[in-house]
């Protein structure tokens, strides 16, 4: 459609209309999801999503405009219908460029990795309790790894 029609076709297509409608709804939702379940720790901002059966998500990006003042995020999840894993996701901030961690790096310690910005862990939610505070512990820090 696109290598077809130009900008204003596109956006009048009644597709389109109804996809735009749908995100622009699901990150309303998901704003008040970000606002309920986030604290910041400092200058990580950490999104527990836990408590909900299927993880509400949206804009990955939504979270670095509602918490500005953090420079990275950790998003928590479990991974599985029984609780039996957990997904832990990390990023860096994109409006505030002050974290000094390599993302990928930290996570490979934790069974994850990612690049320089950004990565993802599973790991047992028996080991959540040992690994979560790990993670947060070094994004607070903000050290680059020697």
């Amino acid at each position: 459609m696109l290598m077809k029609n130009e900008i204003t076709g596109v956006m009048g297509d009644s597709e389109v209309k109804k996809r735009c409608r749908t995100v622009v709804e699901k990150n309303r939702v998901y704003k008040s999801v970000l606002i309920e379940n986030t604290v910041l720790n400092k200058h990580v901002s950490i999104t527990d999503l836990r408590s909900y059966d299927n993880a509400p998500d949206g804009n990955r990006f939504l979270v670095y405009s509602l918490f500005s003042e953090a420079v990275a995020s950790v998003r928590i999840r479990y991974d599985d219908p029984g609780r039996q894993s957990i997904a832990v996701s990390v990023g860096h901030n994109i409006f505030n460029p002050k974290c000094m961690v390599n993302i990928g790096k930290m996570l490979s310690k934790f069974g994850g990795g990612g690049h320089k910005g950004a990565g993802a862990c599973r790991f047992s939610a028996s080991m959540a309790n040992d690994y979560i505070p790990q993670i947060i512990s070094t994004l607070i820090e903000n050290k680059p790894e020697e």
